[in-house]
This record gives structure tokens, sequence and C-alpha cells, in this order.
């Protein structure tokens, strides 16, 4: 029984994907075939998706140079993966003899670049093609394919053989879907639609395809990868493509229902969406990796596109921002015209004053003010949003922060006592409070015992539900408590009083700010750099080490421990009572005993394999850009 239904969930049009997911990067490596073309050019212009790493072993190899690809060269570190690793070879013997391939084929298999691709033809359904790199003359190539074609043989539809003039085409089909493969100069290509495999051959051969373009030859795509190249020495280690609305209308071909909310897309404005474009370039220029993604954009921008409206402004950080924070983000944003277009939209749907009767005269009655005149202008545009890691360590010391600057004080005290004075009439939640002459206001004690009781409530009854003792049960986020406060022009949302109370020490400069770091200050230096003659529209902070120095602290903090042995506990007892999944109990068991003997290592240990990186988002006539990049741990 068990065999069967292994059997039956093993399709052969998924075991590339298997292979790639596993792919050791330890083995050797074959060079690529100079006379083969980019496979972009074998490709038709109607690709909607595209994705390639151009070299996977050496894309691994890169990423082990990385800070965070030498932390699993740390003794626990690689005593850890090396005992998962066996613990998976070791179950995974198991099923061996059902999937008839050992784990050194999966390993062994790749041997450069890995690519697939989706297609969506002018009156067909889509189509898909998978490009491998492969050594055909290698014990893992062959066992592959050879249990392919047994697989299909045992199934009762044994795979079509047809020799051309240059390659051999196999034809495989599995419940009613069939897709065709052949090997050229060491490339593996698999196919959903035989004349697809057809043109890839002949666009290789040289021959010109009558009306149909190589995506190479694609606008979108042209525009978006020019954007995300790397330079001229060093190509993309990894690209990725995609169409999103061409997709769409691709996949819901002949859906009347579906296409019919696609046709919606230009009233908000969704269809000047036209290509997304991303690569990934490790080791250049001196840093450890770089990011691009081109969102590309039509023109004239309107709807929820043009509401993004970024623009640009001064991002140095505000100097309450405390240093121990894992990321900061900061953007300016036309608040203007977002309301603009967002009335255009729901009148468009609704009727013409749709938006001033649902949200201005709303907005009004409730609070006696005018959203148009009273509140909007409160706010200079520029946003800040930043992760604050408050140690010790539990599952609710990341306190999440966004900051709003004020550009009109007398209007946002006119505003604030507006909504608070009609919140407190309405609600018992809401306190002010005051810390070192600021004032903020926060959940009041009596809504937070009574709100932790109702939670505490239905997590027990949950717990009953599923054959859990209710009495272990505990508070979940215990700490959480929504905070609004002002520091000078700056209003401040956050989920954790605490946060305020340290960023107005900060600002005192009684604790260390973000704005004196040197790291910081080493990050904004590198982002005006890549920027050139370049105005960013948001930039981007990351503290990689502070960030890793947190997630270690979490996973051995006794909360962490508390719920990783619950979920075990409840996964092995799971599987236990199904004797045909017990195999996955024995797994779990597995897993549990070998995180349990492998300790993390402590921060300090590796601390000087982390580097903040950072980044920011341009706009031009074409879209937005956003790049980013990791520092090198060791410059």
């Amino acid at each position: 029984m068990r065999n069967s239904i292994v059997k039956n969930q093993i399709r052969l049009w998924l075991l590339p994907l298997l292979m790639f997911v596993i792919a050791s990067p330890l083995a050797g490596q074959e060079e690529r075939q100079d006379e083969r073309p980019d496979t972009a050019k074998l490709l038709p212009e109607t690709t909607q998706m595209y994705v390639e790493i151009g070299n996977i072993r050496e894309f691994m190899e890169k990423m082990q140079e990385t800070g965070m690809g030498q932390v699993f060269e740390n003794e626990k570190v690689a005593d850890l993966v090396d005992n998962l690793y066996t613990d998976m070879a070791e179950n995974y013997e198991d099923i061996k003899e059902d999937v008839g391939l050992g784990l050194e084929d999966f390993q062994d298999l790749p041997q450069g670049e890995i690519s697939f691709a989706i297609i969506a033809p002018k009156r067909d359904d889509l189509q898909y093609v998978f490009f491998m790199e492969v050594d055909s003359e290698s014990d893992a190539f062959n066992n592959v394919m050879n249990r392919s074609r047994e697989v299909a043989e045992e199934a009762g539809e044994p795979p079509m053989v047809e020799e051309a003039e240059d390659v051999t085409f196999e034809t495989f089909t599995s419940d009613g879907v069939q897709f065709t493969t052949f090997q050229k100069d060491g490339l593996f290509v698999a196919a959903s639609s035989r004349s697809l495999v057809e043109e890839i051959l002949d666009r290789w051969n040289g021959i010109e395809i009558p009306d149909i373009r190589p995506l190479t030859e694609n606008r979108k795509f042209v525009t978006v990868m020019n954007r995300c190249r790397g330079t001229k020495d060093v190509p993309p280690d990894m690209r990725f493509f995609i169409d999103p609305i061409g997709l769409a209308r691709g996949a819901t071909r002949g859906d009347i229902g579906a296409q019919t909310v696609i046709n919606f897309l230009p009233i908000l404005g969704l269809d000047g969406l036209s290509a997304i474009g991303v690569s990934v370039i490790m080791d250049e220029l001196g840093f450890e990796s770089v990011g691009h993604m081109h969102v590309m954009l039509a023109n004239p921008r309107a709807g929820i596109i043009k509401m993004l409206a970024l623009k640009p402004g001064e991002y140095t950080p505000e100097d309450w921002v405390p240093e121990q924070v894992g990321g900061y983000v900061s953007t300016t944003w036309d608040q203007f015209v977002f309301i603009s277009e967002m009335e255009k939209i729901m009148d468009t749907f609704g009727g013409e004053g749709t938006f001033k009767s649902q949200f201005d005269d709303e907005w009004e009655d409730e609070f006696k003010l005018s959203f148009r005149e009273d509140f909007l202008p409160v706010f200079t545009g520029r946003v800040s949003y930043m992760n604050w890691l408050n140690f010790p360590v539990d599952f609710s010391s990341q306190v999440q922060v966004v900051a709003f600057h004020i550009a009109d004080m007398e209007k946002f005290e006119k505003v604030r006592d507006g909504i608070f004075d009609k919140l407190k009439e309405d609600t018992e939640w809401l306190t002010e409070r005051e810390y070192r002459g600021s004032t903020y206001w926060t959940e009041s004690d009596d809504s937070r015992a009574k709100r932790d009781e109702a939670q505490l409530k239905r997590r027990k009854r949950w717990a009953r539900r599923n054959g859990r003792d209710p009495d272990e049960i505990e508070l979940a986020g215990a700490n959480y408590r929504i905070c609004v406060g002002l520091i000078d022009d700056v209003l401040i949302v956050c989920t954790n009083p605490d946060f305020f109370q340290e960023a107005v020490d900060t600002a005192a400069g009684e604790k260390a700010s973000l704005v004196d770091s040197a790291e910081f200050d080493e990050t904004l230096e590198t982002v005006t750099k890549l920027l050139r003659n370049d105005t960013a529209g948001a930039i981007f902070y990351q503290q990689t080490g502070k960030t890793m120095e947190f997630l270690l602290e979490l996973a051995k903090s006794e909360s962490a421990k508390k719920s990783m042995n619950s979920f075990f506990d409840r996964r092995i007892g799971l599987e236990s009572e199904e004797e045909e999944e017990s195999g996955r109990s024995r797994i779990f068991k597995d897993v549990r005993r070998t995180l349990e003997e492998n300790p993390l290592p402590d921060f300090d240990e590796v601390k000087e394999l982390f580097a903040p990186s950072g980044g920011f988002i341009t706009n031009d006539e074409t879209g937005y850009h956003l790049m980013t990049f990791q520092l090198k741990h060791d410059r």
C-alpha cells in the first residue's frame, strides 16, 4: 500500500525541481559550452516569467565566502548541519527503494546553469520549459533518466522516442500531461510542448521563427534586465523576469470571470505595471552581494501605481532612533497625490462624489475636522520605519515602530485633540502618560488586563479542542501594547511603550543613537556614492549582526525551547497514532535529538562575520529601481 502511494506521488515533471532544491555545491564542476547560446535567446518573446541561475555551483561557492556562509564553517554550526544531513540521509534510505535513486544522484546532477520559464502563447495554454546544465556521461544523469523511464513504464505509458537530425526527443506522459526532453551541448531541456522544444532547437541552430522574436528582443525584458545587469565583466549570478499582467492573462485564458477581473485593472491603474526584473550579483565591486530590482511602469502613471508617489527627501536618521535597531527604512511620500488618485478610483466605481460622502464627510462628522484641510497638511510626507531589538529576548522583544514627520504643529494639536477626545468618549482603553517631559498615549492597565484575560481564555479553549493541557498555556505576545507619542516634530507609533522611553533617553543623549553609528555612516556614504547624480526616494539600512544576535538569543530562550518541545511533542504524538505514517515520527525524534545535542554558538563566536547592508529606491521615467548591497564582513 505504502509503495503504491509513494510511486503515485512521484511525478517525472517534478524531478528537475527536486534536483535543484537539494543540489550539493561540493561536487565537481564542468565548464559551460562556449558555443551554446544564452537560454534567454532560445525562448520566445511571449515568455512571461523567466528565472536563471547562471552556474549553481559557482553561486553556492560564492555564497560560502559571504559572512553568512562563513557562519556555517563555525564548528558548532557545522556539526549541527552535518548531523541534520546525516539524519536526512538515514531516513531517505527508507524510501530510496521506492524512489529508485540515491541522494548522490540528485547531488551530482546539476553542473552549471539552471533556468525555468513560463510562456503564454497567443490563443493557447501556458507552456513551461526547464533548462539544466548536466554531464551527459555521468552516472547521476543516466540514473535519473533511466529511473524516469522506469516510472513511466510502470505507469503504463513508456516514453515515445524520436530521432531528429542532431538530438533525440523523448516525450513522457503522466496523468494526461505531456512533456518532451532533449539534450544538446551539455544542456538538458524539458518542455510541456513538443512544438516549443522544436522552436528552441531551431533558434539554437540559428533558424529564425516566423512572427515570433526571441525573449531578448522583448522590450520589457530588455528594459528591466538592462537596469538590473552587473558590470560589463561581471554578469548577474541570478536573474528573474516577470510580466505579471501578461502572466495573469495567459493563466486565466478561457476563464470569463477571471478575465473580467483583469479588465478592471486599467480602472485601478494596475495595467501600468509592465514588468519586474531582479538580479543578484555576488562578490562585485567590493561587496559581498549586490541586488537590483526594477519595476517597469507605464507613463503616464495613474491609479494605484501613481498612489505610491515616492519623492526625494532628507534621510538622516532622527536623533532619537536608538542604535539597537535591526533595520531602518525612511521614505518621503506625497500624501496629496495618494488621496487624489484614491478619490478617482472610488468615484469611478461608485459614481461622482462617492469618496467625499464616504470619506471626507464621515471624517468630518466623526471628528469635526476636515480631512483635506486639517489632517493631510499636518504631515511632511516623510515616514520612517524601524524594528527595535529589546534585550533580554523573548517572542515579543522585537518592537515595530513607524514615525511620521509633522509639518504644522498647530494643525497637529488640533487634529490630535479632536481624534483623542472622540476615542476617550467611545472607549476606555486610552490613557495619557508622561516620561521625562514627553507625553505619550497607550492602552490603560484595566483594558490590558481584560484583553489578556480574554486572550488566555481563547487559547485555553483551543488547547482543549486539540487535546492539550490548558494549564500549560500562557499568553502570547504579552508585551505588545500600542503606544503613540511625540518627540519634537515627529509622531511615533510603536508596539511597546518601552521603545518610546528608550527613544526619549536616546534624544537626551543618554543612549547610543543610530545617527552616530560608524557602521551606519559607512553605509550611508556608500549609498551616496552609488546614487551618483540620482536622488533617493527611500533608503534602507540593516544591521545584520544585531539581527543575528537577536535570533541566536531567541533560539536559546526558554520560551523558544518550550515552543519547540511543544511542537515536537504534538507532531511525534500525532504521527505515532498513524501506523502508516510512523516513519515521520522517527524523523521528528531524530531532528529533536540533533538540535538538543548540538547547541548553537554564542554570538561573540561569530559576530565578526556580519557586516551591515543598505539600499535605496530611485524613480525615473521607466519606473522604480531598488538597489541593495551587503558590505564585506572582512573589509
